[in-house]
């Protein structure tokens, strides 16, 4: 908020005359004839005459200095006619401003004790004027900040502040919600002050909630998709049977601390298990089953890879091209920016991929994956 003087130039000018003129003058304020010293104020197109006595005895415009009818010497807030029409008026009393004023933003002024005594808008620091501003959860907002700022996407309360975003999601979140509200089990956003629960007590957030995978039926339904589109568009075959098990938890993944675990692909000899995550959105249902399916085919084809992020990067990529292929394009932007093993392991096999091709990748795990002295079950 910028404060200004007001700086006001008078253009009165005032005359003293010692002795009477050769014709009588007349005070234009009293009325009555002028013997002795007398004042001449210089309005903008005429002049007012004035009597010492009146000089004397009546208040004084606070712009322009001339005596004002009605009023007393020494009273505060004094204007005279022509001030008061021309003086800028304060947005809030509509009295007019002399002296000392504000503006804001939008250009308005405010006289001083308006100013000091009024509420300011959190967020633009606009005076929040009678009638043009709306509560949100308990705070006072101009009706241009309560229309224009973001919403938290759990609690629709306007973000003042800091606020969190997640990648590959939408919308962003106010502190209050990150702070003291769950975490949806699905994307990890907070769920806001009304969770939804599922039988087993976990919560999930309004988005995911649509699509949350919820008992095996729809489990069965998600695999057979994903396999049929690993099988027709990547070439990829596991022929090992797997047992798909939907869990309340999945173990804690020693690669990241910072993304919760959704699936887990385990061998015991020649017995396939998957664990997948209750509670999941489809998308994340798809790309966590696309994921451990990847982790499969690497136990059948590649078993010796050299390095997690071979092994890890490689079920990233294959869960990328299963998003891709499912329309899900906006979960991809997570896996670019990760920094855990995944992320690194994900952009490792994408230059594998720019160098040799989509079918190269497939030949170079399948190479470092099986060195000497090692076979793949089914090659």
């Amino acid at each position: 908020m910028q404060k200004q003087m007001l700086l006001i130039i008078a253009t009165v000018a005032i005359l003293l005359s010692v002795t009477p003129a050769a014709a009588q003058k007349r005070c234009d304020i009293c009325g009555h004839d002028i013997d002795g010293t007398y004042y001449t104020f210089q309005m903008n197109h005429s002049s007012r005459v004035v009597c010492q006595e009146c000089y004397d005895s009546l208040g004084r415009c606070e712009i322009c200095g001339i005596p004002v009818p009605n009023t007393r010497a020494g009273q505060s807030g004094v204007l005279c006619h022509t001030c008061r029409l021309e003086a800028q008026k304060c947005a809030i009393c509509g009295n007019p401003v002399y002296g000392r004023y504000f503006t804001d933003q939008q250009k308005r002024v405010y006289c001083e004790t308006c100013y000091r005594n009024a509420d300011q808008c959190p967020v633009c620091g606009d005076i929040l004027r009678p009638g043009e501003w709306r509560i949100d959860n308990g705070i006072k907002l101009c009706s241009r900040c309560f229309r224009d700022q973001p919403r938290c996407h759990a609690c629709n309360a306007v973000i003042i502040g800091t606020y969190s975003s997640f990648r590959g999601f939408d919308g962003c979140f106010c502190s209050r919600c990150v702070q003291n509200t769950p975490a949806c089990i699905s994307c990890m956003r907070p769920c806001g002050p009304h969770p939804i629960r599922l039988a087993n007590g976990h919560a999930v957030c309004r988005d995911c909630a649509t699509t949350a995978l919820r008992n095996r039926e729809q489990l069965t339904d998600i695999v057979s998709e994903v396999a049929g589109y690993m099988e027709r568009n990547l070439l990829m075959n596991v022929k090992t049977p797997i047992a798909f098990k939907l869990v309340d938890t999945v173990d804690y993944d020693r690669f990241s601390e910072h993304y919760r675990e959704s699936g887990r692909f385990i061998q015991i000899n020649d017995d396939f298990t998957i664990k997948i995550l209750m509670g999941l959105s489809r998308p994340l249902s798809i790309e966590t089953v696309a994921h451990e399916l990847a982790h499969a085919w690497q136990a059948e084809n590649c078993p010796h890879l050299p390095s997690d992020e071979y092994v890890e990067g490689f079920a990233q990529w294959i869960a990328g091209k299963v998003l891709r292929g499912f329309g899900y394009y906006e979960l991809l932007d997570r896996l670019d920016y990760r920094d855990d093993v995944y992320g690194r392991g994900y952009r490792k096999i994408l230059e594998i991929e720019r160098e040799k091709g989509f079918s190269g990748v497939f030949q170079e795990m399948i190479r470092i994956g099986n060195p000497p002295g090692h076979q793949s079950r089914n090659r």
